[in-house]
């Protein structure tokens, strides 16, 4: 986008009457590292391409509007943005430069409160919203977005009757209209849109925390309502692995009996219809219901305080507090503890002092050799090598290299925790293990719906526009491997794997390059959605749903044969639970158990 930058200082008061100075918003900016901020939008005298200078005063920017078509109650939507000259041909000099967009989803908003409202921004840092003073999405709002999906779940997505009947969608879409029949808050729209999006039984359908609006941002991520711990869930039973409370009686290993006098059993099952999950796959189910030491986002804090998270008494900052009801480890003493809630980056903060390897995502991904190097352990923590600044091809090269000088005798892969990413990394691995593994894939790619309708384009985004109009996907060209390793595999995996990593360890334990430990796996055996998706950003309520394009069936089974498939996830080969004891004791013990196996061989 091009646009001219123009420079205005406004002044009312001997201008205008009372009655338009009534209507004016000044906006204050904290911005030290930018030479140069602007402001656009739809409200005049706001363009969408003529951005508004505002007036740097020290490290922040000022600028004060007067809207003459506005009223006091009307919500002010706009973006922050800076204009790129510097890699401007010399040719293009006197022409428009181009547009930056602020790092953030979205338009910030102000609602107008009065003679003169006053808004203060951080650059780069979604808004603190009350979302007690938004106005509630009206009934013909709530169903005009749903009108939207209905289209993208029955026109766009690859697999929306995967695991439903056309009835059983009717009538989720009959449920939900319903709910619609009144006005909803922000928080009540985004649960049931997130419900709506999970009954599709699809595992890579849902409003998700990492494509939304700022504005659906700040209800999700922002707050201070995030539990100050890290839990593992063994069997439906919460065991806490990291305090980040200032309460130190909580210990690795305390069990959460309850929260707020609302029993754990009782959380899992209020908070079931909103996991999106691939079928029937409990464990999957079972993986989301817990907070994990990692860098990434977790939608068990987007969907728990927003259903059990009550605000204190008297604050308005979006604060919480918890009542936790525990059973200490070893004694077996309950106790009640309380505790205050902490914004993500806050609890990020304190695990990072307490873990500076999380810090650094590539730390996921390391190599070594253990017993002497008869074993080899390879850890891969993520496929999705697009975030970080990593060779994955390089790091490929000299695990392998060092395995293979070695004579490494038994190789683990360790694919725990790594819920997918981007297919070539994952089928070039399998080339260090076999030259003809990837000769025969165990699920075949296919898109129902090629043609986007003109209706939802404008709500829809991609990282690839290809997508619009690509049919199929073709295999990633692979680098040629000189040595394959010939020793014995054993891939050790858990409920993360549902995209990527669970056609993985299918393809290997189909293939019989791997014994496959651990515990069961995400996605389902029918096969999952996936392969390229959409992001429906829907215009009034600003909720965001992934919309999945491509299905990947079983290759050649026929479709009467599905149901005869089990709708789990893949079983492992050798079945190694999580131990409570090992939590208590800092280990991994499924590893450890792993390593014991193959010494006694």
């Amino acid at each position: 986008m091009k646009a001219v930058a123009v420079c205005i200082c406004v002044c009312f008061c001997a201008l205008f009457t009372s009655s338009l100075s009534a209507n004016t918003l000044s906006i204050k900016v904290h911005s030290p590292d930018q030479s140069g901020l602007y402001i656009i939008g739809h409200t005049p005298p706001l363009s969408m391409d003529s951005p508004i200078e505002l007036m740097r005063r020290g490290d922040n920017y000022q600028l004060s509007l007067w809207l003459p078509s506005t009223q006091t109650g009307q919500t002010i939507r706009y973006q922050l943005v800076t204009l790129n000259t510097a890699n401007q041909p010399a040719t293009q000099l006197g022409q428009a430069p181009d547009i930056v967009h602020e790092p953030i989803q979205g338009f910030r908003q102000t609602k107008l409160s009065g003679s003169h409202t006053q808004a203060t921004h951080t650059f780069g840092v979604p808004d603190t919203i009350n979302f007690d003073q938004v106005d509630k999405f009206t009934p013909a709002q709530l169903q005009a977005d749903l009108a939207i999906v209905n289209t993208a779940f029955t026109q766009v997505h690859a697999g929306a009757t995967r695991y439903l009947d056309d009835t059983q969608l009717a009538q989720l879409f009959s449920q939900t209209k319903q709910e619609f029949a009144k006005a909803l808050s922000v928080k009540d729209a985004y649960l049931s849109f997130s419900k709506l999006a999970a009954g599709l039984r699809c595992g890579h359908t849902h409003t998700g925390m990492y494509n939304q609006s700022a504005f659906i941002d700040q209800l999700t991520l922002a707050p201070a309502n995030k539990l100050p711990l890290l839990f593992q869930n063994i069997q439906d039973r919460w065991y806490i692995t990291h305090n980040l409370s200032d309460k130190s009686i909580i210990s690795p290993g305390t069990e959460i009996i309850a929260i707020n006098n609302i029993e754990v059993a009782t959380i899992n099952a209020q908070l079931d219809p909103y996991w999106s999950v691939d079928g029937d796959n409990d464990a999957r189910k079972r993986y989301l219901t817990q907070l994990l030491p990692t860098s990434s986002r977790q939608l068990f804090d987007a969907y728990f305080p927003l259903l059990l998270g009550p605000e204190k008494a008297g604050q308005d900052s979006g604060n919480t507090s918890y009542k936790l009801t525990l059973r200490l480890p070893n004694s077996g003493r309950q106790l009640i503890v309380d505790v205050d809630g902490l914004t993500l980056k806050q609890r990020q903060n304190v695990l990072y002092q307490q873990q500076p390897e999380l810090a650094d995502a590539r730390n996921s991904l390391q190599f070594s050799t253990l017993q002497n190097n008869p074993i080899g352990y390879l850890k891969i923590g993520t496929f999705a090598t697009y975030n970080i600044d990593f060779d994955w091809s390089e790091f490929y090269a000299q695990a392998f290299e060092r395995f293979n000088s070695q004579s490494v005798e038994h190789l683990i892969i360790d694919i725990r925790g790594n819920g997918g990413g981007l297919d070539l990394p994952m089928l070039q691995l399998g080339q260090y293990l076999s030259s003809t593994v990837n000769q025969s894939l165990p699920f075949t790619p296919m898109r129902p719906f090629a043609n986007i309708p003109e209706a939802i384009k404008p709500y829809l985004k991609t990282w690839d526009q290809r997508l619009y109009t690509q049919t199929s996907m073709a295999m990633p060209t692979l680098e040629p491997v000189a040595q394959t390793f010939t020793g014995k595999v054993w891939l050790l995996v858990d409920g993360a794997n549902a995209s990527a990593t669970f056609m993985l360890a299918k393809h290997y334990q189909d293939a019989g390059i791997a014994t496959i430990v651990g515990q069961p796996t995400g996605g389902n055996l029918r096969g999952i959605n996936g392969g390229g998706m959409f992001f429906l950003t829907l215009p009034n309520t600003q909720i965001e749903i992934d919309i999945p394009i491509f299905k990947y069936l079983p290759t050649g089974v026929e479709a009467t044969e599905l149901q005869s498939i089990s709708n789990q996830g893949l079983t492992p080969d050798i079945l190694m639970p999580l131990q409570v004891n090992d939590i208590q004791q800092q280990k991994d013990g499924v590893l450890e158990q792993l390593v014991e196996r193959i010494n006694n061989l």
